[in-house]
This record gives C-alpha cells, structure tokens and sequence, in this order.
C-alpha cells in the first residue's frame, strides 16, 4: 500500500532514501531549509570504497587521547572545551576498539559498502548522473617501509573480508603515479573502489529526477516530530503536517528530532575540513590515501580536494580555518606542478557514532520513524545501500544480509 512519507535531509543519504522509496511507489516529500547537497554532502572527498572496513576505534586508541588535545593540527583534535561534553562519546569509542568488537564491526562495515556501486547504478542511471562517478580504483601511499609495517592491521581487515589488494614497491609507485612528488617506500592499489568527481552535484541530479518523478522538497526546518496511533505529526516553520512514517537523514542534527521522542543516539560531529587546490599542472588519476598524514586527495571537477582529518570541537564552535591552510600546505608537498596559494577551503559537520557504524532503522518504542544517519567519514559509500535498506524497513523486507549491527536498539533506543 502507498504510504505517504517525509524524509528529513537532503543530503546524500536523505536524497538516496527519498529515492528509492518513491520507486517502490510511495509519495515522499523532502524537508530541508538547505538545498540538496549542500550542507555535509557538499563537501566529502568523494570516496566510493566497497572494502571500506575499518572502524575510527582501533586497539590502543586510548593511548592517542593526549595527542589529541595538545595537537591542533594533527589528524584528529579533540578540543579541550568539547571534552566533558565528549567525555560518554569517548567512553563508547574507547570500548569499541577491541579486537573482539573490531572485527565484529568490520564484518558489519563490510557488509554494507561493498553493496556501493550496486545500490548506485539505479540512480545513476535514472538520474542522467554516470559521468559523475569515476571506477579507476584507489591508491594508498606510505612514506616509510616502517609505516607500511603500522598499516598491515587495517590492509589485513581490508583483505580479510574480500578487498582485492595489490603492493606496489617505490620504483613502481612512481610509474604508477607521476602525479607524486612525494618519495614514498610503497602504495597498495585498491582495483575495486572508485570515487566522485562532483559530489554536490550527484545529490543534485539525484534530487531532480526525484522532483521530476514527482516528489516534493520542502525548504523548511523540521522543528518537532510528536507521534500518534499509527502515523508521524511533523511541525514545520509554517504548518502540522501527518505522515504515515518519517525517515530522519538529518546528520549530525538528527539527535534534535529524537529527543522529543524519549530517543537518542551516542551522536558526534566529527567536524571534517577540506581544501580545494585549484591549480595543478598535473592531476591524480585516481584518490590517493597518505597514511601517515590520515588524508585522502581525490580529483575532482574543481581541482585535488584535500580532506579526511577530524576534529571534534561540538555543533556550535567557529571553523577554523588554519585546518584548510595546513591541508593545502600537505597538498603542495605531494603532488607536483600544484599552486598552493590558490585554495578554496570548507567545513562540515560528519555525525560519527562511537563504534563507527551508521543507524538504519526504526525506533523499537516508535516504528514509525525510521533513522538514517550517522555514517561519519563514509556517507557517500554508503548512501544508496542506505536508502534501499530504508525502503526495505518500510516494507517490512528481508534487506538479504544480516542488517542488525545498524539498528539504533543497539544503543538502547
């Protein structure tokens, strides 16, 4: 039976629920005071990674915790004055780093992004949007023969759960890569990823075949939910609407809508920067990942887009923009015939939950409502699986692997 739907956000992961639900023949209309692709979803690196696997929380975390107070500029910062806020955040992530739950949570991770590029090829097609997605794989680069000995851990998570893998020596790197001009010991080829050379703009097209189809975007802010008998009452800045399910997409915000319910998710933002270099004589084939540095480069539409730290600093703290500087500063380091001085910078707001997994699913006490958020640094991986896994929940349909490890009962919601 057609159900009438609100999903809330449009991003990436709102745009692809949207989507995919109203190809199952519900009416859906979007909320958002911010266009389609505008806010988190804009500025990503574009990753497309099925063997993405590895969880933010690995064995030894906690020993990491004072360089990350003292390291402003480090790959991830955790600002003194979001620590009592962060602190039960923290106590999750700490826990989640054992090597019991890691590969639990590598299980789970894999599962669902190695579904990427199968849960997209609708869209794509339906939206006129396959130039904007690009499959020449993915390169991990690693300065020193001791870091590439640091980083088999996570190349053997990779591995382990199918990632094709291939080891490139320094001579080989170089071939493989003219764009680098770093000298690096080795690169490990990822023949299966890909990426997105403009991913505002995949939102974008995805948004207006959805409105072409028939769908409504509203550009208002969702203010309250309230639920009654078998349906959702969502107030707006202007009206009370009914809706026989509501689909929260809302990112880093979404535990605003929750709470009026008696829920809530352990919800951070993982506040991401990137830098744009606007002016290289020679760009990258594909994304590369600099492991020591925790950054990734993609080629885009735009130029190289430099990003991947994190810095936890709350919801309402100021950017700040000596981050973009020192991404920009690292990408005139690695790359050759790049104009450093020439940048465009951003930052987001990525919603990281402690154990590194997204929360897909209705609320156990109110199943009406249906969360899709918390993907931190892997939203456009996996926001296709993500909307077809919605729609699956709303027609109460085996999604054909065990979709569990993402419900937000986990959490005790």
């Amino acid at each position: 039976m057609p159900l009438n739907i609100a999903v809330i956000g449009a991003g990436i992961v709102g745009v692809c629920s949207a989507s995919y639900l109203q190809r199952e023949g519900h009416s859906i209309t979007i909320f958002d005071p911010v266009p389609p692709g505008g806010s988190c979803s804009f500025g990503n690196l574009g990753s497309l990674s099925p063997g993405s696997c590895v969880p933010l929380a690995m064995p030894g975390v906690l020993r990491k915790v004072p360089k990350w107070l003292l390291d402003r500029e480090g790959p991830l910062h955790l600002a003194a004055k979001r620590l009592p806020a962060a602190l039960p955040w923290l106590v999750r992530f700490a826990a989640a780093a054992s090597p019991a739950r890691v590969a639990r949570i590598a299980d789970a991770l894999g599962a669902l992004h190695s579904r990427v590029f199968e849960a997209y090829a609708p869209l794509l097609k339906s939206a006129g949007a396959e130039h904007l997605v690009e499959r020449p794989g993915q390169l991990y680069v690693f300065e020193t023969e001791e870091s590439f000995q640091h980083g088999a851990m996570e190349l053997a998570l990779r591995r382990k759960r199918g990632e094709r893998q291939e080891v490139l020596g320094a001579d080989e790197l170089r071939q493989f890569e003219p764009a680098l001009a770093l000298r690096c010991a080795r690169g490990v080829f990822l023949p299966d990823a890909g990426h997105c050379v403009d991913p505002e703009a995949l939102v974008r097209r995805f948004a207006e075949a959805f409105a072409r189809a028939g769908g409504r975007i509203v550009s208002q802010c969702v203010t309250g939910l309230s639920v009654d008998g078998e349906g959702v009452s969502l107030r707006t800045e202007s009206a009370l609407r009914r809706f026989d399910r509501v689909v929260i997409a809302g990112g880093a915000w979404s535990n605003a809508l929750l709470r009026p319910l008696g829920a809530s998710v352990p919800l951070e933002s993982l506040r991401g920067y990137h830098a744009v270099l606007r002016r290289a004589g020679r760009m990258p084939r594909m994304a590369i990942r600099f492991t020591e540095a925790k950054i990734m480069a993609t080629p885009m539409a735009m130029g190289i887009r430099i990003g991947g730290t994190i810095e936890i600093a709350g919801l309402a703290a100021p950017p700040r923009p000596d981050r973009a500087k020192a991404l920009a500063a690292l990408g005139a380091r690695m790359f050759v015939e790049v104009d450093a001085a020439d940048f465009t910078e951003w930052m987001g707001h990525r919603p990281g939950t402690p154990d590194s997994l997204p929360v897909i699913g209705p609320l156990a006490r109110h199943p009406w409502v249906i969360c899709a958020f918390g993907h931190g640094q892997t939203g456009l991986t996996a926001g296709a699986i993500t909307g077809r896994l919605v729609a699956d929940h709303v027609a109460a349909r085996a999604a054909g692997f065990d979709v569990s490890p993402y419900l937000p009962a986990r959490f005790g919601v």
